[in-house]
């Protein structure tokens, strides 16, 4: 696979994932299995702007992983939203990391203990960047935020905010899910990597058979 991909620290080239994230590279390794793709981890981060939309940090991502690989690149980045933070609506969004809140658990919830909307939502925002043009799939994961930690992180777990994420349907935070449990809420929804993916392979399978098309064609007219 011919293309790079890059999520709040991370990036593939030829079957290469940069990362300084565990729990990202398990995710995206699973699911890169599902479509025949194999990936191998590189530690490498990459700078990201300091502005809370995640489809504009996405695409300077993508510009930027692009500048790297010198090739057509995907690049995902995503946020954590929380509606009711005080003084600072939709608090951290993209800056989570910068912010220590996925870190921190602890504080995070001394923050928020009198506060009564703890409604939040993860978001996703994949972007694909070939040199020329953009395409971005964007996906929404809304919940509650629990008023302590619970559960216990598995490894594929992408920050600790699984301690204290109740996704909407659901009783338990991500961390208390079981993997069946998890797999069930996945399958649910459509992931923003998710809808990149068929779509890259798609893309990739017609190009595939239009070259396929070309050349039986050129050998026919050899013959003639």
């Amino acid at each position: 696979i011919s293309a790079c991909l890059v999520g709040s620290e991370m990036c593939i080239r030829d079957r290469y994932y940069i990362t300084t994230n565990k729990g990202k590279f398990k995710r995206v390794e699973d699911l890169c299995r599902i479509y025949n793709v194999d990936v191998i981890e590189v530690n490498k981060d990459i700078d990201e702007l300091e502005i809370n939309k995640v489809e504009e940090v996405s695409k300077d991502k993508a510009k930027k992983a692009y500048n790297i690989v010198h090739g057509p690149c995907f690049v995902e980045d995503s946020g954590f939203y929380i509606e009711g933070y005080p003084g600072k609506k939709d608090y951290p969004g993209t800056l989570v990391k910068r912010s220590g809140i996925s870190t921190n658990i602890e504080e995070l919830l001394e923050v928020m203990k009198d506060v009564e909307n703890r409604n939040c939502y993860f978001a996703s925002c994949v972007t694909y960047y070939d040199g020329v043009e953009y395409k971005q799939f964007l996906s929404y994961s809304k919940g509650i935020l629990s008023k302590e930690k619970k559960g216990i992180l598995p490894e594929k777990a992408r920050s600790r905010l699984w301690e204290v994420f109740i996704p909407e349907g659901f009783t338990k935070t991500l961390a208390e899910m079981t993997n069946e449990e998890r797999e069930l809420r996945n399958k649910k929804t459509n992931s923003a990597f998710s809808q990149f993916m068929t779509w890259y392979v798609s893309t990739k399978n017609k190009n595939s058979g239009k070259r396929k098309k070309v050349f039986a064609k050129t050998k026919k007219d050899d013959m003639m």
